[in-house]
């Protein structure tokens, strides 16, 4: 491949990367805590980008990118969005903007991983022959940057990420010049640098659209929960009122909204509606492959993802109701073979 080829391609990287993690869904109505029902299932194949990077991380902690299933995820990828989509056909009102936007992330990430991976598995894999068994600290860097990515995009919006940091911190030494090892540490600057740099410039692009055209999506989320529960010290939570033997309270979204349930569940709180819906909620678990979903009651399995880079562990898309979630929560609590990755709120 000729050097302008290797250009195209890192540019078409950091741009579809960059477009692949979105900024929070905009509802309709912000200032509402009512959402509609539907989202709880049309959000997994937003997090699904999240938990692919993040499977992507731990994978570059001992082990070289161009080994990565990127074809695998995609097809993850693509399979929960039809999952989902059949699920809410035709029991809710067609929601499309929502199925716009994932069609836009799902085909940006397509070309990511359709480009990094032919990437990875000739330009990148001769690179890490030259290596051999070394690790550079290009490549570790790179799986340093990895995880703070991830870390960052389960509260923030990607743009928010600072690249320009990253790529200073690329560049803070010069490349370390060992024998065959150098190609490999050249190789991974020229991706990296193209990558962060392209990225940043892009990033601050969707900012400032983003500030121009949409108000912020709220933060937090409406929860109402039998008023006989304990709530002192739970992160986050802030109670609106009580009526009736029910207390209103808001909570925080996304990631901490798994964590906020979590902690409700423990305290024996069982939930009468979430931002208005009191029908049913997707989770997910993380568990042995072989883990039997149905000896958990008050679930149904919708979908089953095996984890590519670690074959004894699935993801399983569970859907349980809102007066049943708490109960779910403390039984997998209880099960040592699974653990609740993520509650998707509305």
């Amino acid at each position: 491949m000729s050097r302008a080829g290797y250009v195209c391609c890192g540019v078409v990287v950091a741009l579809a990367s960059a477009a692949s993690w979105p900024a929070t869904p905009q509802p309709a109505e912000p200032e509402s805590p009512l959402r509609t029902p539907d989202q709880t299932f049309l959000t997994y194949p937003e997090w699904f980008l999240v938990f692919s990077p993040d499977e992507y991380a731990t994978y570059l902690e001992d082990r070289p990118p161009s080994a990565f299933p990127y074809g695998g995820h995609l097809q993850q990828l693509w399979s929960s969005y039809a999952a989902v989509s059949e699920t809410v056909s035709g029991r809710y009102p067609f929601n499309g903007g929502y199925h716009a936007m994932i069609v836009v992330i799902a085909g940006s990430t397509t070309v990511e991983y359709g480009v990094k991976g032919a990437y990875e598995r000739t330009v990148g894999r001769t690179a890490e022959a030259f290596g051999g068994d070394t690790r550079t600290a290009e490549d570790e860097l790179a799986a340093d940057v990895a995880r703070e990515y991830v870390d960052f995009i389960e509260v923030t919006p990607w743009y928010a990420f600072d690249f320009d940091e990253r790529l200073r911190r690329l560049w803070s030494a010069p490349p370390k010049l060992d024998g065959m090892a150098t190609v490999r540490s050249l190789e991974r600057r020229y991706a990296l640098s193209t990558e962060y740099a392209l990225k940043a410039v892009y990033a601050r692009v969707i900012a400032a659209g983003t500030a121009a055209s949409y108000e912020a999506a709220s933060p937090s989320t409406q929860v109402a929960f039998g008023a006989s529960c304990n709530t002192a010290g739970i992160e986050g939570l802030e109670v609106q009122g009580e009526k009736g033997g029910v207390v209103t309270a808001t909570v925080p979204r996304y990631r901490a909204f798994s964590v906020a349930a979590t902690a409700l569940a423990e305290r024996g709180c069982t939930f009468e509606s979430l931002a208005g819906n009191d029908g049913e909620i997707l989770l997910s678990v993380m568990a042995d492959a072989r883990w039997a979903p149905e000896s958990v009651s008050g679930t149904r399995t919708l979908f089953v993802q095996p984890l590519l880079t670690e074959p004894t562990l699935a993801r399983f898309a569970v859907v349980t109701t809102v007066p049943e979630l708490s109960g779910v929560l403390r039984a997998l609590a209880k099960d040592d073979d699974a653990r609740v990755e993520h509650v998707f709120d509305y």
